[in-house]
């Protein structure tokens, strides 16, 4: 009965995977590369984890931590634990968490922010902190953007990228000694896939094929963004 049930579990999450493949090609990369670092017996924090997308990779014990009580309200109808709050602001006990992981969420706190934001990932994980952001230039960034003004598509969150400018690796590493880093996402294959996914005729399934086909130069240079693991 085990068995059967881990199977089934295992079968639910290979759907979701398929289905957020496809029209959300760029979140789906990121997930798949952190479940990769997270062990089935650990309990994980996700901040800024929204609606809850990392449990359709991993079925550990997740709490998701965010400021957005619309997407939290998704998360607890798949039957996670949220936690309603801004992570520079909030109450939380020192390693409450084997794992805290934070995904595409770095590039949007300010830039006077993010030191802060970082020690506090560091302070609540017990055993080990993930992060996967994008960083360097905003030149990509911004051609996205621009692309997505002329077809007369609002995007506040890239328009965030650009006002913030987006965290660097010396960020990461002032924090985080001894992390391993790792570089990744193909600049011109993640801008490839965002213009696509802007698309409304063919968003819902051929960022995901394109990907699928292109997958292999996705860790060549130029890089957009970078995973960090670290060890406490």
């Amino acid at each position: 009965m085990i068995r059967y049930k881990k199977l089934a579990l295992l079968n639910n999450i290979m759907k979701s995977q398929i289905k957020l493949l496809l029209p959300s090609n760029d979140r789906y990369q990121r997930y798949l590369e952190i479940a990769k670092y997270i062990s089935p017996r650990e309990k994980v924090l996700d901040v800024g984890g929204g609606e809850g997308l990392i449990s359709k990779f991993i079925s550990n014990d997740i709490t998701i931590l965010d400021i957005n009580k619309e997407e939290l309200e998704i998360a607890k109808k798949q039957g996670l634990k949220t936690i309603h709050v801004d992570l520079t602001n909030n109450k939380i006990k020192d390693n409450s968490y084997d794992t805290v992981i934070s995904v595409a969420t770095l590039e949007h706190i300010s830039p006077d922010r993010r030191e802060f934001y970082l020690k506090e990932l560091k302070r609540i994980a017990k055993d080990k902190i993930i992060i996967f952001t994008p960083i360097g230039s905003s030149k990509y960034d911004r051609l996205l953007y621009n692309f997505k003004k002329i077809i007369k598509i609002k995007d506040p969150w890239t328009l965030e990228h650009i006002k913030n400018g987006l965290p660097q690796l010396e960020d990461l590493k002032k924090i985080f000694f001894n992390a391993e880093i790792r570089l990744t996402q193909n600049a011109y294959l993640w801008l490839m896939i965002m213009f696509l996914q802007s698309i409304p005729l063919i968003k819902k399934f051929l960022p995901g094929i394109v990907y699928l086909i292109l997958k292999p130069i996705n860790n060549l240079k130029p890089h957009t963004a970078c995973i960090m693991i670290s060890k406490k």
